[in-house]
């Protein structure tokens, strides 16, 4: 059963925020938002060298994992969304701040029915805000963009093809 703008603003955005790490996670709050564009970050390890007293080289071993940031672009969020509040405890200090998160990716061959069964899902540990920008201009007669532009970090993630783990939808 296809889904109607009206009772559905997020069907055109095809990137769900959803709560919950790998085994759901605690609810932290109740909708979140949909993006166009999603920017997944890269893994990168430095090496650390080392060198005995006998050996002439060094020789490198792979080093701890960096990961960069999630960035996040053309989105929209409900009005009732408390993902801005989010960012604003954080701003004010709050000792809370960290979030496991799910990605879930409709792809454009994807069932996008009331099912909410995605192609992919990419689990986000340990996120929090570091950037959030609005759209700088509205117009009446489109509500579709409010968020220009966010920015996410993280300290792992995980693509998972296929059914999402449990957690609640957002939208």
């Amino acid at each position: 059963m296809a889904r109607s703008i009206q009772t559905d603003p997020f069907q055109n955005f095809r990137y769900h925020l959803i709560e919950g790490g790998i085994d759901g996670g605690t609810p932290f709050f109740e909708r979140a938002a949909g993006f166009v564009s999603v920017g997944l970050p890269d893994i990168s390890l430095d090496p650390a060298e080392y060198k005995t007293g006998i050996d002439k080289f060094k020789k490198k071993y792979p080093g701890p994992p960096t990961v960069g940031d999630v960035s996040f672009s053309q989105g929209i969020f409900d009005v009732k969304s408390p993902l801005y509040q989010w960012v604003l405890d954080i701003i004010n200090g709050g000792k809370s701040y960290r979030r496991d998160l799910q990605l879930w990716h409709y792809h454009l061959s994807d069932d996008f029915s009331i099912t909410q069964q995605p192609s992919r899902v990419i689990l986000l540990k340990e996120c929090w805000p570091t950037m959030l920008k609005p759209n700088p201009e509205y117009e009446a007669n489109s509500a579709d963009v409010s968020i220009k532009e966010m920015t996410l970090a993280c300290e792992s993630f995980t693509i998972r093809p296929g059914k999402a783990a449990p957690g609640r939808v957002f939208i």
